[in-house]
């Protein structure tokens, strides 16, 4: 289970709003051995809502295989799962394709 947080902007606080659970099926598409580096980036100023998050370069093989499951799952959830627990279960608008 993973717990679900909502950003009240005109409050600027989180609120917690309880857990949901998932279903993983089938093989990762990607694991530690595709990620080229790994960083973890700030709010930049001009940010509504600051966000911290961690930016990830690919290998081609990993970049590859990225672009075909979010090409394949746009309107669907896919799981970012970190030492066996899904951190994030975002859902793809779009094909990323340029690896990083």
């Amino acid at each position: 289970m993973a717990p679900e947080w909502s950003f009240d902007p005109d409050k600027r606080e989180a609120n917690f709003g309880g857990y949901r659970s998932y279903v993983l099926k089938g093989e990762p598409a990607i694991t530690e051995a595709d990620v080229v580096d790994a960083q973890a980036r700030g709010p930049s100023e001009n940010e509504l809502i600051p966000s911290v998050y961690v930016a990830i370069e690919l290998s081609p093989g990993g970049a590859n295989r990225l672009e075909d499951l979010t090409r394949e799952a746009i309107k669907r959830r896919i799981a970012i799962v970190v030492n066996g627990v899904v951190e994030s279960a975002p859902v793809v608008q779009e094909a990323i394709a340029a690896g990083t």
